[in-house]
């Protein structure tokens, strides 16, 4: 489970006035919790429907929170070139 104290500005969101985690922590959250060939078809969605680039996917995995993140490794793993 996330809480709002271990996300950062930008990991936050608000959909339909309801602050929620952006889709890109989403996935990094839930990485650990699904096997690699699911994460990847996770990711190529959200890729394919836009909700984040794999720029930013790779800029938010190099900031010093995402160190000890499992997800964020297993993220970058997974995120095409």
């Amino acid at each position: 489970m996330t809480t709002a104290s271990s996300c950062t500005v930008g990991d936050v969101t608000t959909l339909d006035g309801i602050p929620c985690t952006t889709a890109l922590r989403t996935v990094i959250d839930i990485a650990p919790d699904v096997d690699p060939a699911h994460l990847e078809l996770i990711v190529h969605d959200c890729l394919a429907r836009q909700l984040f680039t794999v720029a930013e996917a790779r800029r938010r995995l190099a900031q010093p929170d995402m160190a000890t993140r499992a997800g964020a490794d297993l993220l970058g793993r997974v995120l095409p070139a």
